[in-house]
């Protein structure tokens, strides 16, 4: 077939196919940047503890102390602090909150569970199902929203859970940085030593 052809013929196929390839990939740039944008989200998880007063809560310290120099003794209710912020372009809906298997897990197929949080941090430490901690929840351009998780030595200290993250309506995961996590489990470090 092809050596029927002159060579003029073969280059205006050729230029057909390239014409509508750049066509192809100029309306995906257009689609995904401008008529249908994905928000980013930032994840940002940390070891917070609380005051007994329940005035505020503080983060800990890879060394063991609190942020603000508070006294170790006035505080209370270590939690994990989950912290979503989106960075637009447009609002998002966060769904679920999820932690991640390790690579060689046994479970590894299943890839990654439902983290039930707190209804309200500091003041009810129940946890009833996914939408506790008030999830789904909504976040306009630059909006923040923390949900906050027990303490659960067995994950923290075999690594049972590699990444924290959540979920959005689109059904995407994101997560938190892994230097995240090494901070998180040092972090951790500094609470067992605090209640020893």
């Amino acid at each position: 077939m092809w050596t029927e052809w002159s060579t003029a013929q073969v280059a205006l196929v050729i230029s057909g196919l390239s014409f509508c390839l750049a066509l192809a990939s100029f309306v995906w740039n257009v689609w995904s940047k401008f008529l249908f944008p994905k928000p980013k989200l930032r994840i940002w998880v940390d070891l917070r503890y609380a005051q007994k007063s329940g005035a505020h809560s503080a983060s800990l310290r890879e060394n063991g102390t609190f942020a603000g120099d508070l006294d170790p003794s006035s505080m209370v209710y270590p939690a994990i602090a989950l912290c979503v912020t989106n960075f637009g372009p447009g609002s998002v809906t966060v769904t679920s909150a999820c932690g991640r298997l390790p690579r060689f897990h046994p479970r590894r197929k299943e890839g990654h569970g439902i983290l039930v949080a707190y209804n309200s941090y500091p003041d009810d430490l129940s946890a009833n199902s996914i939408s506790s901690g008030g999830l789904p929840k909504k976040l306009d351009i630059g909006e923040t929203f923390e949900l906050y998780f027990p303490v659960n030595p067995t994950f923290m200290a075999t690594k049972e859970v590699s990444a924290i993250g959540v979920r959005d309506t689109l059904s995407r995961l994101s997560w938190v940085s892994r230097q995240n996590m090494n901070r998180l489990r040092k972090q951790f470090g500094a609470h067992q030593k605090l209640q020893s």
